[in-house]
């Protein structure tokens, strides 16, 4: 399910919460986790709306606060 899919100045950016506990030295590594995800979000999205999906966001939310990741090269991991 998405969790949220906004349009930002006319392009599609998908935004997915996570409430992983993570530190911050496993950040990279839970971004690279969920990144396949979130690929796969952006391509059912894209192919609904027949717009591409700019960019991809994971937003972990924990009680210190919310740290916010974009999926790096979402075109690569799309492919």
């Amino acid at each position: 399910m998405v969790d949220l899919l906004a349009e930002i100045d006319g392009e599609l950016v998908l935004v997915d919460y996570k409430t992983d506990r993570v530190t911050d030295a496993g950040l990279d590594a839970r971004v690279a986790a969920y990144s396949p995800q979130l690929a796969a979000y952006a391509l059912v999205l894209e192919s609904l709306t027949g717009r591409p999906v700019v960019r991809a966001v994971l937003v972990f939310v924990g009680p210190g606060g919310a740290v916010e990741r974009d999926v790096p090269d979402l075109a690569a991991v799309r492919a």
